[in-house]
Formats: C-alpha cells, sequence, structure tokens
C-alpha cells in the first residue's frame, strides 16, 4: 500500500507542474499575440471606436433616465429623453398614473423671465426637482441658484 501511495502523490506532483507550466506559457504566448495586435492599431482605429463613446452615442438613444427625484408624498419625478429633447414625467405610485410634469415651453419662459437668461425648452438642466402638490409649487435647482 505505502509504495502505490508514494506514486499517486509522486503523479499528482507531476500533473501539478505540468498543469502549472501550460498556465505560464499561455499567458506569456499572450501577451506576445498582444503585442503583435497592437502593431496593427492604428489612429483611425481610435478614431472610429471613439464614434461609439457615450456623448456621440446619447444623441441616438430615447427613453433613457437622466435623473429621479422623489418626493415625500411617493411619487417619482423624472427625466427622460426624447427625440431631440428631454421632459419631466411624475409617476404617481400610488394610482399607477404617469403624467408630464410641465410644459416645458412655458416653463422655460418662466425661468427666461425669472434670470433674464434664455433657456431652451429641450434641454433644461434642473436639478433637485421638489413638487408641492397642496400648494401647487415647484422648487428646483438651475444654474446652481435655487427657484
Amino acid at each position: 500500500m505505502k509504495k502505490q501511495n508514494c506514486k499517486i502523490s509522486s503523479l499528482n506532483s507531476m500533473s501539478k507542474i505540468i498543469l502549472w507550466s501550460l498556465i505560464l506559457s499561455s499567458c506569456s504566448s499572450a501577451s506576445d499575440e498582444q503585442k503583435n495586435i497592437s502593431k496593427f492599431i492604428g489612429i483611425s482605429d481610435y478614431q472610429r471606436a471613439e464614434k461609439f463613446l457615450q456623448v456621440n452615442t446619447d444623441p441616438l438613444v430615447t427613453g433613457k433616465i437622466q435623473r429621479l427625484f422623489w418626493q415625500d408624498d411617493d411619487r417619482l419625478i423624472y427625466e427622460r429623453t426624447i427625440k431631440g429633447s428631454n421632459e419631466f414625467i411624475v409617476a404617481d405610485l400610488s394610482v399607477g398614473k404617469k403624467t408630464e410634469l410641465f410644459n416645458q415651453i412655458n416653463f422655460a419662459k418662466a425661468i427666461s423671465e425669472a434670470t433674464n437668461e434664455t433657456i431652451n425648452p429641450h434641454k433644461m438642466n434642473l436639478r433637485e426637482i421638489e413638487v408641492d402638490s397642496k400648494s401647487n409649487t415647484i422648487k428646483f435647482l438651475f444654474n446652481k441658484n435655487k427657484y
């Protein structure tokens, strides 16, 4: 029995040595392959890849949720992309209903009057939106100012 155990343990040791040598040799050949591949990657490859960066693909994506604003009354206000614009939606979870938060053109006009700036109604950068349905008011942050 002792001779047989000795043979088995030496086989296990030999198997481990072979396995590790295969692993190490495959790692070195992979890095050699990478070196060969990188010789063929040029500026045009990087320029083509840039087309797929988020900054270039965002205008093509609609329905993407930009920001979420949970309200105290368990309503959710979120901004999502639509073709060529963004819209603000109120989701009332208690009744399972979604509606537009405001008319963006009229809201942009009101912000323009308050700030003396021209506001693009399709790309309003509103933050920290709070809606008080009792007093029918909207509080928000715009260009680092609270309204």
